[in-house]
């Protein structure tokens, strides 16, 4: 069996942004998909494979990852479509 090798990590802060939500493949017609979802808490959150992992993020994420703080006040997103 062969062993899987983990290159990069994406991690929810679970007091700030609450557990995932409906988790979902964008496919964007290139080389790679989007991994986004909305959380328990409002935001939208993802992850752009189409970026490289060898380099850092500045933000201390995953390299390509994003968040759009929405805020529980207006709503929790339960669907995402393009």
């Amino acid at each position: 069996m062969e062993s899987a090798q983990v290159l990069d990590r994406l991690q929810l802060d679970l007091d700030d942004q609450g557990p995932a939500l409906e988790p979902t493949f964008l496919q964007t017609g290139l080389s790679a998909p989007v991994l986004a979802f909305g959380t328990a808490y409002g935001d939208i959150v993802g992850w752009d494979f189409r970026v490289p992992t060898s380099r850092q993020s500045s933000g201390g994420g995953a390299k390509g990852s994003f968040r759009f703080r929405n805020g529980p006040r207006n709503g929790t997103e339960l669907k995402l479509t393009y």
